[in-house]
């Protein structure tokens, strides 16, 4: 039999969410590891967690902003260890409480995510732990935007 093809879409579950009048997009995934070269300019919301393992999709992406789990934080912190770690390379980051959306499903983080976390520099964009996602999404897209 032929191999199935199907789109990024398809495979990644990657829905534009809201779009700036600048182009730029709030985009959720599945993963952060599903960032796409363009996101550079995108926030990306995304269901998978925020740990050390999580920083080298970070970087390679360079998401202009993201919004992932936190895992349910873990020991010491682990599930958003990544957000400081990136806050040193200029990347806004939150992450949601993984009690409040479902793992593996960015479009419940953006619905049903709470934040429960932020880096420095997101929390200067307005951030706030509490808030809902989409709202702090939001806040992520129009981080650094001229005019």
């Amino acid at each position: 039999a032929d191999p199935l093809v199907t789109t990024a879409s398809a495979v990644t579950n990657r829905t534009v969410m809201e779009t700036a009048s600048d182009g730029r997009q709030v985009v959720c995934t599945d993963s952060i590891a599903f960032a796409l070269p363009e996101d550079v300019r995108n926030v990306l919301v995304t269901a998978g967690h925020t740990g050390r393992s999580a920083v080298p999709y970070l970087r390679k992406g360079r998401p202009h902003g993201f919004i992932c789990s936190d895992g349910g934080k873990g020991r010491e912190d682990a599930g958003i260890a990544g957000l400081a770690i990136v806050e040193q390379e200029g990347l806004a980051g939150a992450t949601v409480d993984a009690r409040t959306a479902r793992m593996g499903d960015g479009l419940s983080s953006y619905r049903d995510g709470t934040i429960s976390a932020a880096n420095a520099l997101a929390l200067a964009a307005g951030v706030r732990v509490g808030m809902p996602a989409a709202q702090a999404a939001s806040l992520l897209l129009a981080r650094g935007r001229a005019g």
